[in-house]
């Protein structure tokens, strides 16, 4: 990172991918070519999880290419009369691997459920009986992470 004034501690990545929303995957296709794509994902631990179909651009690419980098965006905020923008950041490169064995579907797609509706056991498990065959879990092993962030100084009011 050229700008080492503006890295993050690895907590506060890991804590940028624990708020975030929406991350953009990166990979890459069978020609070789890049692809990236805004996904819904959730960290556990060192994984982050995400689910999609069962077929499609993203299965392709990650069964050619498993090797992946995850882009989020925290607080962000343009600021014009300082020609500036504040923002938090986080990147983690790592190898995407499907998950298959179904107790471990089951706890990864519950991991994945409680950031983004947080529901009792029962409640999840009938709610998502019925896609459980029909969506693909991968989960992707942070291998390397960083962060960066800028906050703008406070000014004087007039």
């Amino acid at each position: 990172m050229r700008r080492k004034d503006r890295a993050l501690e690895r907590e506060a990545a890991l804590r940028i991918l624990d708020q975030t929303e929406w991350m953009t995957l990166s990979m890459t296709q069978p020609d070789g070519t890049p692809y990236a794509v805004p996904v819904n994902m959730t960290r556990a631990g060192e994984w982050l999880y995400f689910h999609c179909a069962r077929e499609g651009k993203k299965i392709d690419c990650l069964r050619a290419c498993p090797q992946v980098c995850v882009t989020a965006v925290g607080h962000a905020r343009v600021i014009p009369e300082q020609y500036t923008t504040e923002y938090e950041s986080a990147v983690v490169f790592g190898t995407a691997e499907e998950v298959l064995e179904e107790a471990a579907r089951w706890e990864g797609l519950r991991v994945f459920s409680q950031k983004f509706r947080p529901e009792p056991e029962e409640e999840f498990r009938a709610q998502n009986r019925g896609c459980f065959l029909q969506t693909a879990l991968f989960r992707i092993r942070i291998q390397e992470i960083w962060g960066k962030g800028w906050r703008a100084p406070a000014r004087p009011e007039p």
